[in-house]
């Protein structure tokens, strides 16, 4: 049961995406509801709790390029990065650290630190390139699911482009990625923040 938190978001996103205005793609339409998609529908009702205790909004809701990396680990200290493409020369890395509030029946989290740092428009491309290398806005949102695993973690990256026409919201979840690069777009994120870290301590 360690990774329920990242099949749970995965379900939600899949619920989310689904009531969403924008369109979506054939890939997403055509993927069937999984059996722990339907067992999990209780737990899909509470997810946008643990949003909403972060204080993390909706993507769609922004009118500018947006992105966020949900690292879900299976022991906690989950971390989350978003990425805001205001202007090339206003880009900002949200991250959070954030893990649950007691047990996981208690449905709340809470953002252990957050930081926001500034990037170049050099490394926003670097980022772009990689999600353009792993076809990010044709990958279906979801794979067959892996057994369960002791000590494993997820990848949740969801991408928002206001002018991007047809499709312009589209969430991607994989646990346990492989190496590819769908994961080292996501990784680049950390990166970046752990880069930024290391040039403040020298």
């Amino acid at each position: 049961m360690k990774n329920i938190l990242f099949l749970s978001m995965l379900c939600f996103a899949f619920s989310t995406s689904c009531t969403s205005k924008s369109k979506k793609s054939p890939a997403a339409e055509a993927i069937p509801m999984t059996q722990f998609a339907r067992d999990s529908v209780k737990v899909v009702a509470s997810l946008s709790k643990i949003y909403k205790s972060i204080s993390e909004p909706d993507l769609t809701q922004f009118m500018f390029e947006s992105y966020r990396f949900n690292y879900l680990d299976s022991f906690g200290n989950h971390r989350l990065f978003r990425i805001e493409h205001h202007n090339d020369r206003d880009i900002r890395l949200i991250v959070k650290y954030y893990d649950q509030d007691g047990s996981y029946e208690s449905e709340t989290y809470s953002v252990k630190s957050e930081h926001v740092i500034q990037l170049k428009s050099e490394q926003y491309n670097q980022f772009i390139k990689l999600l353009k290398g792993a076809y990010f806005w044709d990958l279906q949102m979801l794979e067959t699911l892996q057994p369960m695993y002791l000590d494993g973690y997820g990848y949740l990256l969801e991408g928002f482009e206001p002018n991007r026409p047809k499709q312009n919201y589209h969430i991607v979840g994989r646990s346990v990625p492989h190496d590819g690069s769908f994961a080292q777009a996501c990784e680049k994120l950390a990166e970046f923040y752990d880069e930024e870290k290391s040039n403040s301590l020298n």
